[in-house]
């Protein structure tokens, strides 16, 4: 397998090759307290203060460059993470 190490900084670099000018929508999925909302966050350029656990779903929208952001950041509760 060949494997490539992708920091944060390529990761947003290469998705701005790819949707410049354009929208994007991600979806966050992880078990609880993994860190979904941090890394929504950091996306969307906002402070990362603890909130306490994510109920249900979060929505972010921004504007990154040209890219129209949108960020679903959904709870990691076992009930909602059983839906999906």
């Amino acid at each position: 397998h060949n494997y490539q190490l992708i920091n944060m900084g390529n990761l947003i670099g290469k998705f701005k090759e790819l949707f410049s000018g354009r929208q994007m929508e991600i979806v966050i999925v992880g078990l609880e307290n993994s860190g979904k909302s941090t890394l929504a966050n950091q996306l969307s350029l906002e402070k990362s203060l603890y909130k306490g656990p994510t109920l249900g779903v979060d929505i972010k929208h921004f504007k990154k460059d040209n890219v129209d952001v949108k960020v679903w950041d959904l709870g990691g509760h076992g009930t909602l993470i059983s839906a999906v």
